[in-house]
């Protein structure tokens, strides 16, 4: 954690587990929680070390897109 890439990993998961939650108890804020999703999967690729090594910018966006849905 001690640089950049490794506390933007840190802050990119962390705000996909906290938007997670409300998707399963608040259903209706899951356009806006599906958009930052896919927009956390993307953003992975560049801040953390080319998106966990492709599995963890699938895994959002997928998961982004299935909100959206």
């Amino acid at each position: 954690m001690s640089t950049t890439a490794g506390a933007g990993s840190l802050a990119i998961g962390l705000t996909l587990i906290v938007l997670g939650g409300p998707l399963w108890f608040q259903p209706v804020i899951r356009f806006f929680a599906g958009c930052v999703a896919v927009l956390l999967g993307v953003l992975s690729l560049p801040i953390s070390n080319v998106g966990g090594f492709f599995v963890g910018t699938p895994f959002a966006a997928t998961g982004g897109l299935l909100a959206l849905a």
